[in-house]
């Protein structure tokens, strides 16, 4: 493997066990903000945590963020996203399961 080939892997690697490491924290700030009724909170982390998507290379995870974080700011009431809500801790959590395969592959490959 080229000198190239193996940083590029490196980093990858890096990327996918951040995102495992911080999986909790995303899951845990967006229930949390979900469900105190706090709109503004959860446009907030749906802002922060979305762009992460883009670097695990799944960029219709993020658009899904960023379609629900518009959609906040013309709500006061948590209940009209309820079913958007689901889907989106559904694609966080099929993240997670997508990340650690190609973690699991990757260092199969070394």
């Amino acid at each position: 493997m080229c000198v190239q080939a193996a940083l590029l892997k490196l980093i990858i690697l890096e990327i996918f066990s951040e995102f495992l490491s911080s999986h909790g924290e995303i899951r845990e700030n967006l229930t949390s903000s979900y469900h105190s009724g706090k709109i503004d909170s959860l446009r907030k982390f749906l802002h922060h945590h979305g762009p992460s998507f883009l670097y695990l290379g799944l960029p219709s995870v993020s658009d899904f963020f960023k379609n629900l974080e518009e959609r906040c700011k013309s709500i006061s009431d948590n209940s009209v996203i309820s079913s958007e809500f689901s889907v989106l801790m559904q694609m966080v959590d099929e993240s997670r399961v997508q990340v650690i395969n190609q973690l699991a592959y990757l260092k199969q490959t070394a």
